[in-house]
């Protein structure tokens, strides 16, 4: 096994299983964080799922390690995280903006916006004892816990060529083709996903039964 940490040539980095004579047999390619699209079988691979926090640990040991951490950056950062705390803002909220995605942030933002509406609207009003244990809350904790347990039952489906096929026969847009890859059915979903989320957090849907 060879783990080149940087590109030779036209080899990119990665773990490498190699013969006797050094030849490459068989590289590593995770299905969390992973970049290849196409197995050496031919097959595509349907979906390869991001890890930004690990991923950005990951550069900062190896960073350290390897003795190449830009210090200038990080300290650059320390800096801007003083001067927003001084200033009474949360350097760790405006941290994870940074280092996250703009397609995961923005999803974010709008769930801080649904929060605000449900505030507004809210039937009864909450203390903040209350609204940090209210029925927005716990929705919203168990869609972040169903998204956990989801990706990672659907990372170990990747393992094996059976539970592949599985995925594959129930393969939405394989049967309603550009199903999977509109941005309407997107909006459509994580419009009516807000909805539900508002109608919970403000008591009109689900609410709990009074004693």
């Amino acid at each position: 096994m060879v783990w080149l940490k940087e590109p030779r040539g036209e080899v990119p980095a990665g773990k490498y299983l190699v013969d006797e004579s050094g030849h490459v047999k068989y590289l590593e390619d995770p299905g969390i964080n992973g970049k290849l699209s196409v197995r050496d079988t031919g097959e595509r691979v349907t979906s390869k799922f991001s890890a930004p926090k690990p991923v950005l640990m990951s550069f900062i040991i190896e960073g350290i390690m390897t003795q190449k951490l830009p210090w200038g950056l990080v300290l650059i950062g320390v800096f801007i995280s003083v001067v927003l705390e001084l200033c009474g803002m949360s350097s760790l909220a405006f941290a994870v903006g940074v280092y996250l995605p703009l397609s995961t942030s923005t999803p974010i933002m709008l769930g801080g916006i649904v929060r605000y509406l449900a505030d507004k609207t809210a039937k009864r009003k909450l203390s903040e004892a209350e609204a940090e244990s209210g029925p927005g809350v716990l929705f919203a904790s168990g869609l972040i816990a169903g998204a956990s347990v989801i990706g990672t039952v659907l990372a170990f489906l990747q393992l094996s060529e059976p539970t592949r096929n599985f995925l594959n026969a129930i393969n939405v847009s394989a049967k309603i083709p550009g199903f999977a890859t509109s941005d309407l059915v997107s909006l459509i979903l994580f419009a009516g996903l807000g909805a539900i989320l508002w109608a919970v957090s403000t008591e009109r849907l689900l609410a709990p039964k009074k004693a």
